[in-house]
């Protein structure tokens, strides 16, 4: 008995150092085991017709990266860029046209507004402000490529050794559960679909909607159409919101500059193609869909957000889907009893 209490003391005890020294990459591990439960199909394809696992594995590791590592890459120097640029265009919006349409609001509304001069100053300022932050956090920008680097590194073992030994590990986690065969299965299969509707279903949407919206931005010659369109594909993972939030605004100001064609083209534009991706592309990317409601989406986008940076957009749903999962499958277990 007293084996067994020191035992757990000391499990407890190294399994926490051991969260303190992953705690920098688990994001990156996340994403790995994300990664490899959306692949799996293909690498397991690749292999009946290889019999190799590892040439296998490598096969699939190397069309993630190309795929999707590199362009993230690239859109993380290309936003990074173009923020600035963003920036110092706000400073210049023509406040005769932001006052117009403030007025014309006012006046449908029936209420006075009185944003555009108490934001002048501000937006003024914005690039003589934002200018030393830039500066001042280089060296963190720097670190923060560093371990970008060291993580998609540590992805790729992860993605490996997931690959080639993922399954046995899944089987023996089965078989330490202390739960039924039947809940076991369950847990792990609706855990498998969640991945899948919260990954492919809602991610891979987003990503399509944020890239079609930025050809659009770029073809009706809205400056920073890279920027534009990573805002879309962020907004587009928000339930209700949507890439509305930002292709209207865009079209009004466009309008009320005088240039209607491109307003009005941008506008059908979003509401056509942009919008409409969601309708089209989802159902052929997702076959076995997940029960997952709106609000937990929402509140796992903007908590994993605020705790986890960007990548909680993905993480912090699906850790709350996970989180819903379990306590189901605890409510029938303790039902049954």
């Amino acid at each position: 008995m007293k084996d067994n209490k020191f035992l757990l003391i000391l499990l407890v005890i190294l399994g926490f150092v051991g969260f303190l020294v992953l705690k920098p990459f688990l994001t990156y591990i996340l994403f790995s085991i994300i990664l490899v439960v959306v692949t799996y199909p293909l690498y397991e394809s690749i292999k009946s017709k290889l019999k190799f696992a590892s040439l296998s594995a490598i096969i699939v590791i190397t069309l993630i990266t190309v795929l999707l590592i590199v362009p993230s890459i690239y859109l993380t120097i290309a936003i990074f860029t173009q923020t600035r640029d963003v920036i110092s265009q706000l400073s210049k919006i023509e406040l005769t046209t932001l006052r117009k349409l403030e007025d014309n609001i006012s006046v449908f509304l029936g209420v006075d507004f009185n944003i555009i001069d108490s934001l002048t100053l501000q937006l003024t300022d914005l690039p003589t402000l934002a200018t030393p932050y830039i500066v001042t956090n280089l060296v963190s920008f720097t670190k923060t490529i560093a371990n970008f680097l060291a993580g998609t590194i540590l992805m790729i073992f992860v993605m490996f050794y997931l690959f080639v030994d993922g399954r046995n590990m899944v089987t023996e986690l089965k078989r330490h559960l202390p739960l039924e065969d039947k809940y076991k299965n369950n847990l792990f299969n609706k855990s498998h679909s969640a991945v899948h509707a919260l990954f492919v279903g809602s991610f891979l949407t987003a990503v399509i909607q944020g890239m079609v919206a930025g050809i659009g931005f770029y073809l009706f010659g809205i400056p920073n159409a890279t920027f534009w369109g990573f805002v879309i594909a962020v907004f587009a993972l928000i339930p209700v919101v949507g890439p509305p939030v930002v292709y209207i605004p865009a079209s009004v100001i466009l309008i009320y500059q005088g240039d209607f064609l491109k307003g009005a083209g941008l506008l059908a534009y979003g509401i056509l193609i942009v919008t409409n991706i969601e309708n089209f592309v989802r159902p052929k990317l997702v076959r076995m869909q997940s029960n997952i409601h709106p609000l937990v989406v929402i509140l796992g986008v903007v908590g994993g957000l605020s705790f986890m940076g960007l990548s909680g957009i993905i993480i912090g749903p699906l850790i709350l889907t996970l989180f819903m999962e379990t306590f189901q499958t605890y409510v029938h277990t303790k039902s049954k009893k």
